[in-house]
């Protein structure tokens, strides 16, 4: 559900916000989905010139190597790794996603996408919906159906590596606590 996608990536972009601002800026470097799709090479380079090495145009070709390849034929979820960088391919969710999906999704990342840069669409700063706990045990169910559905449909391959996945990024955590 677009509550939960919102909630997890509101969550991950703040724990990015949060190491940025806990180091030496010389250690931390970020990289805007807009900026690779916009200035691929630019943006390769400026890496390449913090992680001081060479930039070379094949890096570009990433999609052209075996591992590339590999990785396509592992998972649906990974089919545009073959693929070569797909200019301009920003801001889909204004025609893909519904107003109401969008209004839920301001809400609950509006502030972090406040500090990242980004415009808001629909809703404006301080005025998110607040949704209740009832809202949110809906959104919840939805969510768990969804991701039920979604995995019945999955071939056993892929919900083995998903499930390997998901144990390892486990094992990190539980690590990073103790």
């Amino acid at each position: 559900h677009i509550y939960n996608i919102a909630k997890e990536w509101a969550e991950t972009q703040q724990k990015a916000l949060n190491l940025r601002n806990s180091i030496d800026s010389k250690y931390f470097y970020s990289v805007s989905y807009e900026q690779l799709t916009q200035q691929p090479e630019e943006t390769a380079r400026s890496l390449c010139k913090f992680l001081n090495a060479q930039y070379v145009p094949e890096m570009l070709d990433f999609h052209k190597t075996k591992e590339a390849e590999n990785a396509a034929r592992s998972s649906e979820l990974w089919g545009n790794v073959a693929s070569p960088i797909i200019r301009n391919n920003s801001k889909k969710y204004q025609k893909e996603m519904s107003k109401v999906d969008l209004r839920i999704f301001e809400s609950v990342a509006g502030p972090i996408l406040d500090q990242l840069g980004y415009e808001r669409d629909l809703i404006k700063a301080g005025k998110e919906i607040q949704f209740t706990d009832e809202d949110i045990a809906v959104f919840n169910q939805i969510n768990t159906n969804k991701k039920f559905e979604t995995m019945q449909s999955v071939d056993a391959e892929d919900k083995e590596r998903r499930e390997r996945q998901a144990k390892h990024l486990a094992e990190i955590k539980a690590r990073s606590v103790a």
